[in-house]
């Protein structure tokens, strides 16, 4: 394997990497299985705040368990933030926080 610190990435390589990872990461099947208890979410959008406000007020990942219904990647000003602290959760503890199919 080449020296990483010989080697430089662009821009476009990196974010192709990221996407490639968070694809595989949030890749999911038709039917999702996850053990009970379980908090549903339902679509959060760009609701960055939301869902750290539903942390606050129930339990973090490291607790309970979450199974997100989709538009969990989507459009807003947050959206970034948002789906890096979904797909840290989800490396993290990855048995407590599920993804459905994304809509």
């Amino acid at each position: 394997m080449a020296n990483p610190a010989e080697n430089e990435l662009d821009e476009g390589e990196i974010i192709f990497f990221v996407c490639v990872r968070i694809e595989q990461t949030f890749h999911v099947a038709a039917h999702t299985e996850v053990d009970a208890p379980v908090n549903l979410c339902e679509e959060i959008h760009a609701q960055y705040s939301d869902l750290a406000r539903l942390w606050g007020l129930g339990d973090y990942p490291s607790i309970s368990r979450y199974l997100f219904l989709g538009a969990y990647i989507d459009w807003g000003d947050r959206s970034l933030e948002r789906i890096c602290l979904l797909m840290a959760c989800k490396l993290i503890l990855p048995e407590t926080l599920s993804p459905a199919r994304q809509s």
